[in-house]
């Protein structure tokens, strides 16, 4: 009896095993897996233009999931929206942000790098937290979902680039050459200055010496007793003689 148990239920154990699995639909071909055009086509063609930039100028995939499959019984939405990240993208960071249409369930997102450390992790949790508290703030679900999609896609963004500056720096500060010693060159300078100072005194003596004792020299005219004098007619001695030319009638 127990072997006629034990054989029907290794018969049932791979039915039971893929009944439990999660088909997994093909990734797809832009970044918005709608196959109900749930959203409708003027938001999902919005999403697939602004998604595509992320790609296209970070190398970031980000993806939004209307899930229209069921959930084998335990599973979580969020655990769905990781195990979908991880198999549908092969490098970089990524992201997902999944919905069940039509249900009471909220959008989730998930998000992780391929080559992630811890330190890496912590700050793409924190980068998810700051836009989920964002995006979720919208009325209607399909407002919400496109902006988690842009909010996380700039928020990874971010986090990309400044990740990449941070890198730069340090590679740059390696690569700088030491900066000359001046320390020996500095003291020299208080003693060059010295005799350009003196110099430039010395010649301001000298000039102003040479001002003062030209001002001082030929302001005069010499005593003479000739009655002419600088060939003038009526010059003067050492008294002043005026003569008039008589008066002709």
């Amino acid at each position: 009896m127990s072997r006629i148990f034990l054989l029907i239920f290794g018969l049932l154990l791979p039915s039971l095993a893929s009944s439990q699995s999660i088909d997994f639909p093909p990734p797809p071909a832009g970044h918005v897996l709608d196959a109900g055009d749930w959203l409708g086509p003027g938001r999902k063609s919005r999403l697939e233009q602004e998604l595509s930039r992320y790609r296209r100028n970070h190398d970031l995939n980000v993806l939004v999931v209307l899930w229209n499959r069921g959930l084998p019984p335990g599973t979580t939405l969020e655990a769905l929206a990781a195990r979908l990240g991880e198999t549908w993208t092969h490098h970089g960071l990524w992201a997902i942000i999944l919905h069940v249409p039509d249900s009471l369930q909220r959008p989730v997102v998930a998000a992780g790098n391929r080559a992630s450390r811890s330190r890496d992790d912590e700050a793409i949790a924190l980068a998810v937290s700051a836009s989920v508290s964002r995006g979720m703030k919208e009325r209607s679900t399909r407002a919400r979902i496109e902006s988690l999609a842009l909010e996380v896609g700039e928020e990874l963004a971010f986090l990309k680039n400044r990740a990449a500056h941070q890198n730069g720096q340090v590679v740059s500060k390696k690569n700088l050459p030491d900066p000359p010693d001046r320390g020996l060159r500095l003291p020299m300078l208080p003693g060059a200055l010295i005799p350009i100072t003196l110099a430039i005194l010395l010649i301001g003596v000298i000039a102003v010496i040479y001002l003062l004792r030209r001002r001082t020299t030929g302001l005069f005219f010499p005593e003479t007793h000739w009655r002419r004098r600088l060939g003038a007619p009526w010059g003067g001695g050492p008294r002043i003689i005026v003569s008039v030319p008589p008066r002709t009638s």
